[in-house]
Parts: structure tokens; C-alpha cells; sequence
């Protein structure tokens, strides 16, 4: 007679050894969910995924209808676990009782996945679990303490990230600031421009007229600074 236990080595064998999958036990998960998973007889983790396991071990005496009762309890057991888990499956020694059964409707509609052991100790995923297929928004707990530490590594890395952000900015005002007092200073020399080049005409203007006054006098006469004083004063008298 096959035992539980003999059904749960070989699927350790097969996790661990052939798809290099971790054991996950019940310490690693948030207090909360430690009764809750006292159903579930095994849990891996690979790469990607939670995966939980139930054995279904029992030799079965009964209709097809009977068998087909007891499987639909034991999945709609297991699918409460969907929140958590990544994917689920169902396993069981090879039956033939069981083959009718498992083409049945009740593995793909809740997806949960079917692993099938033969007597010489060989595991094959007769269903694939589709959890994250039929739940492509379901809201997973993080409830493996690995997990927990990853987050927290990753919270950690975007403050860092946000703090040479804001160094980034701060070093960015300070060049902004000094930008906006270039273009005060380039703005004023601009509204005094005028005034200058007015002025400068204005004086350009007199020396033109005072050198059509003097023509014909001496050169001393006429680059004499005085002389246009002395007009100046002359017109206004």
C-alpha cells in the first residue's frame, strides 16, 4: 500500500532535486495564514513562484460521482489559497478511477494543476495550474519573510534614488538662479542702451554744428574746447 508519506518524498525528490525548487515552511509566513496553510501538505518556491501542494491520498471506495464530489471539496479548499500561492496543485498516485475525473471541468475552471505519481516513483503535471491566468489581478500577500526582505532592499534602494534626485534639483536651481540674475543684469544694461546712444548723437550733433561755425578760423581756434562754452553763453545772453 502506498503511503503519504511515500507520495510526499517523491514529490520532494522532484521539486527540489529535478526542478531546483527551495522548501518554504510554515515559520516563513506571516502568522496569520500559519492555520490556514496547516491544509496544504507541502509548499516549494522556484524562481517565480509559490507552489503549494495537497496530497489526495485515499483509496477510494465509492461512484464516480462520490470520487467526483470528494476531488470538487478538496479544490474548492485549495482555491481559497490564491491569494498567497502563485500556483496550486493537486497531487495523486496513479489511479485508474481517477483518469475520468480529471478530465472533468473542475482542474481548469478553478485552476488548480493535477501531479500524477506512478508506481516507480515518477511525477508528471498531468494539469498545469493556471492561478495567474485565470487571475491576472488577484492581490497576492507577501507573506514569505524572503520576500519581505526584498521589498524592504528595494524601498531602500528608490530612497537613495529619490535622494540624489533631489541633490540633482537643488544643484539645478542654484544654476537657474544664477541665470535669472545674468539675464537682469543683460535686461538693465539693455533699457540704459538707449539713453547712451541718445546722448552720444546729441553731442555728436553740437560738435558737427560748432565745426560749420568755425570754418575758416584757425585749427587751434576751432578744436578749442572753450570756444563752444563761450557760444553757448553768448546765444543765451
Amino acid at each position: 500500500m502506498v503511503t503519504k508519506t511515500f507520495i510526499e518524498n517523491i514529490l520532494k525528490e522532484y521539486f527540489i532535486e529535478k526542478r531546483g525548487c527551495k522548501t518554504i515552511f510554515l515559520t516563513e509566513f506571516d502568522s496569520k495564514f500559519v492555520d490556514a496553510l496547516k491544509y496544504v501538505d507541502l509548499i516549494f518556491r522556484d524562481a517565480k513562484n509559490l507552489i503549494f501542494i495537497k496530497i489526495f491520498h485515499t483509496n477510494f471506495i465509492g461512484s464516480y460521482v462520490e470520487l467526483k464530489n470528494s476531488i470538487r471539496k478538496v479544490i474548492l479548499s485549495l482555491t481559497k489559497f490564491s491569494k498567497i500561492a502563485d500556483k496550486i496543485y493537486l497531487a495523486v498516485y496513479n489511479d485508474n478511477k481517477l483518469f475520468a475525473v480529471t478530465k472533468s471541468d473542475l482542474f481548469y475552471d478553478s485552476g488548480i494543476g493535477l501531479l500524477v505519481i506512478d508506481e516507480d516513483g515518477n511525477v508528471e503535471e498531468k494539469i498545469p495550474s493556471t492561478l495567474y491566468d485565470l487571475l491576472p489581478g488577484h492581490n497576492k500577500q507577501i507573506s514569505s519573510k524572503d520576500e519581505i526582505n526584498n521589498l524592504e532592499k528595494k524601498v531602500s534602494d528608490i530612497y537613495i534614488m529619490i535622494k540624489d534626485l533631489e541633490r540633482n534639483v537643488n544643484i539645478i536651481n542654484d544654476e537657474l538662479n544664477k541665470v535669472k540674475i545674468k539675464l537682469r543684469e543683460m535686461e538693465e544694461k539693455l533699457i540704459n542702451l538707449p539713453k547712451r546712444t541718445e546722448t552720444n548723437i546729441i553731442i555728436s550733433e553740437e560738435k558737427e554744428t560748432l565745426q560749420e561755425d568755425l570754418e575758416g578760423f584757425p585749427e587751434f581756434i576751432r578744436n578749442n574746447p572753450w570756444i563752444n562754452v563761450l557760444r553757448k553763453r553768448y546765444e543765451k545772453s
